[in-house]
């Protein structure tokens, strides 16, 4: 089963909204031979979620999966629909470094909701992952992601690996780990959370 993704740009950043694209793909599910899997939901996404079961989407590929997270202490942060204020702000550097975590690796995004104090992604992983990358695509990819110092170090060890210690396995290995990320939404799941700690939140707010 083929989804249609909405675009990340989109103002469907309602519970509402979400529900209703959420919706539309888990109609599509029960006519099919999938599931949803449901990471971390803590029962926020009850219209839908209650009523599948954590597997993930079997058939012709990766399976579809709903993530949410909060803010520690229901503190509020984000104010999507107030343009100008902080928390407009906030909520629109996470959706760029939601986009920017989904494109590294690899998964697609269908739908999502930005609230005061939490976030819901649902998301497609690929129906093949990616098993093997360029060092330049690799490091192009970091620089769309970590910017231009973080693709210079990666390049930098590579290069140390393959031409000056004529160790061509280690940045095998290196990139492997790197590969390891794409294509898999636990990761994706663990660096939202990590940026949206570190990067957004402000002192003490955590995510729970």
């Amino acid at each position: 089963m083929k989804s249609s993704s909405i675009p990340c740009d989109s103002q469907r950043r309602t519970h509402a909204g979400f529900i209703q694209n959420a919706g539309n793909l888990y109609g599509n599910l029960l006519q099919g031979p999938g599931r949803i899997n449901v990471v971390n939901s803590r029962g926020m996404w009850q219209a839908l979620a209650m009523r599948l079961p954590r597997i993930k989407l079997e058939g012709d590929g990766g399976g579809h999966f709903h993530v949410m997270s909060r803010i520690a202490e229901g503190k509020f942060i984000f104010d999507p629909m107030n343009p100008g204020t902080s928390g407009a702000v906030a909520a629109e550097k996470f959706r760029e470094m939601m986009v920017k975590l989904a494109r590294f690796h690899g998964i697609e995004i269908f739908t999502w909701a930005l609230l005061s104090n939490h976030f819901h992604i649902l998301l497609k992983e690929p129906d093949e992952r990616l098993k093997e990358i360029s060092d330049g695509d690799l490091v192009e990819k970091v620089r769309k992601l970590n910017g231009g110092d973080a693709a210079a170090e990666l390049e930098w060890q590579l290069g140390q690996f393959r031409e000056e210690m004529k160790h061509p396995e280690l940045a095998e290995e290196l990139k492997g780990r790197y590969l390891a990320r794409m294509g898999n939404v636990s990761p994706l799941k663990r660096s939202v959370d990590f940026d949206f700690s570190q990067s957004l939140c402000p002192s003490g707010h955590a995510v729970a």
